[in-house]
């Protein structure tokens, strides 16, 4: 399958959508943190996790990339602060979702 990124909007909001939209089909409980300043958290993401003894929740942050229409790829000088972001909201994982 190929998708061309081209096709969603240029600002971003709806590759945020559609990743929501697939986490959503995993099973995910996704909160959107909507357009403006998000501190580098897109959306966040809990996850129900069935452990040996009990059952407990592991929350993520996910940040979204969108620079298909840019002709440039997200690379390693883009400054990104993970470990503050998740800190904020207590998440214990981050994941990162470029469109390039």
């Amino acid at each position: 399958m190929y998708i061309d990124f081209k096709e969603l909007g240029v600002k971003g909001v709806q590759l945020e959508l559609l990743i929501q939209e697939l986490m959503l089909l995993e099973g995910l409980d996704v909160h959107w943190e909507g357009i403006g300043p998000d501190n580098g958290k897109n959306l966040v993401v809990t996850e129900k996790v069935n452990g040996i003894l009990d059952l407990y929740k592991n929350r993520w942050v996910v940040q979204c990339k969108h620079t298909a229409h840019g002709g440039r790829s997200f690379g390693n000088g883009e400054k990104l602060n993970i470990v503050d972001t998740c800190d904020m909201i207590n998440a214990g994982g981050y994941l990162l979702v470029c469109t390039t």
